[in-house]
């Protein structure tokens, strides 16, 4: 018979922050469950790290700063995320409660958690001001921007095309964002 595990309070986001730099497997908090994350693929790896040297080159020098997918978002004390990437402005801390942006690559093993689980969650966040969700096989974005009347996301679509990001002043080429992905 095997041992139990005894799990820590994880009720504070510093005690989750401090026992994950400790797990060898990534969980995300959802309603206070533990739920483990999938790994993700060239495109979906690369596409996200296209994002996050987008971000932090236009955001330099100034308040935010995008975050990669070690950096947990606190939506509540209940429902924590890794999204593949962030933005924070002000953030010292090792997570942060108030994200300005959170982007998710979708891919076949998590589309339906991001899209049916995190989604509804994050259009909930107060001062969330974007939520894009990335294509990995195409250059097509879809962007929420939650406190605008709720419908669907705009559609960012084709590599000539540019991802506005308003209320971070900025826009993103897509061409930029899907660089070295083998499209198809």
């Amino acid at each position: 018979m095997s041992a139990a595990t005894v799990l820590p309070d994880l009720t504070g986001a510093e005690a989750f922050v401090a026992w994950m730099a400790r797990q060898p497997v990534r969980h995300e908090m959802l309603e206070g469950r533990l739920v483990m994350m999938a790994g993700g693929s060239n495109a979906h790896v690369t596409i996200a790290g296209n994002l996050l040297v987008a971000l932090r080159n236009r955001l330099r020098g100034g308040p935010c700063r995008p975050f990669g997918s070690d950096f947990v978002v606190e939506l509540d004390p209940r429902n924590r995320f890794y999204p593949d990437v962030s933005v924070a402005c002000g953030e010292t801390r090792d997570w942060t409660d108030r994200p300005l942006l959170v982007a998710e690559v979708l891919s076949p093993a998590t589309r339906r958690f991001d899209l049916s689980v995190k989604l509804p969650r994050y259009l909930a966040c107060l001062g969330l001001r974007h939520i894009l969700y990335l294509e990995p096989d195409r250059p097509l974005a879809r962007l929420w921007v939650p406190g605008e009347p709720p419908g669907d996301p705009s559609i960012v679509a084709g590599l000539d095309a540019r991802l506005p990001l308003g209320d971070l002043g900025l826009e993103l080429p897509m061409v930029e964002l899907y660089e070295d992905v083998a499209l198809g």
